[in-house]
């Protein structure tokens, strides 16, 4: 009768093989860690941001800086201390276009603000276009808020959807709309 010994089940030569094997698919999965707290969807309240940059919001009313500047100042003191709010961003002029969706990453969107100025909208004020981009980001969600900010610096001009309408559909939809002017005076 033959008696196993430890040599024919060598742990340490099996544990040899497969461990770096073990350990290069670990490396290739690129495991990750996010730092970001989140609320449930009914819980949080969700802002798509309508700014105006057409081009009077390059003009320098406030001595050495741009509206636009102003305006991309103030949202990201505003964006640091709302840490569950989830954001969009839309840009209009003539026309609009969402630049960021609504996403719980503040970072992708200060990202995307800051490419705000490469937009290229043709030049207008039409806020009634952009409120109903921003109202159609919005109007499937089941945030507990859902919010929508204007930022302009003058009176709209006239174009496909007059603020009014806009207003209406927001109305009906439960979503709230804030005006912010922003100008020398």
């Amino acid at each position: 009768m033959k008696r196993r010994t430890f040599q024919s089940f060598n742990v340490f030569r099996f544990l040899g093989r497969f461990l770096p094997i073990f350990f290069f698919i670990f490396a290739l999965a690129r495991p990750q860690t996010t730092s970001v707290e989140s609320r449930p969807v009914g819980e949080t309240t969700e802002l798509v941001f309508v700014i105006d940059s057409s081009a009077t919001m390059l003009e320098t009313p406030f001595g050495q800086q741009k509206r636009l500047d102003a305006v991309e100042t103030a949202l990201r003191q505003f964006i640091g201390r709302r840490t569950y709010d989830r954001i969009g961003l839309v840009a209009f002029a003539q026309n609009s276009s969402t630049l960021c969706p609504v996403t719980a990453d503040h970072n992708a969107f200060l990202g995307r603000l800051d490419q705000l100025r490469e937009v290229s909208l043709p030049n207008g004020r039409v806020h009634g276009v952009g409120v109903a981009t921003a109202l159609n980001r919005l109007k499937d969600s089941s945030a507990r808020y859902r919010c929508v900010i204007l930022i302009s610096d003058g009176a709209p001009t006239p174009g496909a959807i007059d603020i009014e309408s806009a207003a209406q559909t927001a109305s009906a939809l439960g979503i709230h709309v804030y005006a912010i002017g922003i100008g020398a005076e």
